[in-house]
């Protein structure tokens, strides 16, 4: 409509020259409310997946029996250690658009990897040389592997769906 007179009168001559589109978005929200969400969306995907990992890698390293050929139980804990950071590190970046819920949920769940690991690592340890201690430590370390955090897991991921979907 470049350029279509929408007013005239005694001298008066007045051209449009730029159409504004004007929609409602999607959410409903406000421009700013869904750019929030998209961050939390993206955010909560790149947390989760590395909490997965995290777990995985502590559950492999903690566990009683081994793959033929896996990987040492010092060098799991390492792609665990690094799978956190990387989760931990996104969560510092981005704490503020959680819940204090979620906050606190991944908080435990990050506590609980990190006692864990110092714990199967202290069993690892050729310090630790009573095989009864040894058994204790490893044990404690698979209930949390095993046990404990599963269930933190999940109730990040249930409360994680929630602000995902709304």
């Amino acid at each position: 409509m470049s350029g279509s007179p929408v007013a005239s009168g005694t001298g008066i001559t007045q051209n449009v020259n730029e159409i504004h589109y004007h929609s409602a978005h999607p959410t409903g929200e406000s421009p700013r409310s869904d750019k929030i969400h998209e961050r939390q969306v993206e955010s909560l995907l790149l947390i989760d997946s590395k909490l997965e990992e995290a777990l995985f890698y502590f559950q492999r390293a903690a566990a009683a029996g081994k793959l033929g050929g896996e990987v040492s139980d010092e060098e799991l804990l390492r792609r665990m250690a690094e799978s956190l950071a990387a989760a931990s590190k996104e969560f510092g970046k981005n704490r503020m658009l959680f819940s204090e819920s979620l906050a606190k949920k991944l908080d435990e769940f990050f506590n609980k990897m990190l006692s864990g690991s110092m714990t199967l690592n202290l069993a690892l340890s050729p310090m630790v040389q009573d095989a009864d201690h040894r058994a204790k430590l490893w044990n404690e370390a698979r209930d949390k592997a095993y046990k404990e955090i599963p269930p933190i897991l999940n109730a990040i991921r249930d409360e994680s769906r929630g602000v995902i979907h709304g």
